[in-house]
């Protein structure tokens, strides 16, 4: 969609809603690493089916590669400022059953993203950082296809 101003166009930039069940690890941390690497391609939101408080390891996680969520809040997928998104991605099984009915979704992407913050807490560091460093993987992948898509 283009919107003219004056002699200049703009286009609007694709939305993108990351949604899990708290909005406290995986979604946090995949809004935190969309914005860093591709926050000027992409208007992005992340929210929870139950949202509870962003987990301390998923700021430490991110800033330990120089991102700061340390501002983020958890928001509920009803509290968003749009309803409508390009891609809605669902990051848990529970977040994807729960919003099968979302209204104005154009393209909805499932990643079954184990949750870091549940098992052994000796182990818990290592499973942030392999959520982490998947997530990104993902995200690249993603951003590549839907550029290349688009044409750009």
């Amino acid at each position: 969609m283009s919107v003219t101003l004056g002699v200049e166009t703009a286009q609007k930039k694709p939305s993108i809603l990351f949604i899990c069940t708290g909005n406290s690890v995986r979604s946090q941390v995949a809004e935190g690493l969309m914005r860093n690497k591709y926050g000027e391609l992409f208007e992005i939101f992340s929210a929870g089916t139950n949202p509870s408080t962003v987990h301390l390891k998923s700021i430490a996680t991110l800033r330990e590669i120089g991102i700061n969520i340390s501002h983020h809040e958890p928001k509920s997928i009803h509290d968003l400022p749009i309803t409508e998104f390009d891609v809605i991605i669902t990051l848990c099984d529970w977040a994807k059953s729960l919003c099968l009915n979302l209204k104005g979704k154009k393209r909805t992407i499932h990643w079954s993203i184990f949750d870091p913050s549940m098992g052994n807490p000796r182990t818990k560091e290592k499973r942030f950082a392999k959520m982490r460093d998947d997530l990104a993987k993902r995200l690249d992948d993603f951003a590549a296809d839907f550029i290349q898509k688009r044409g750009e």
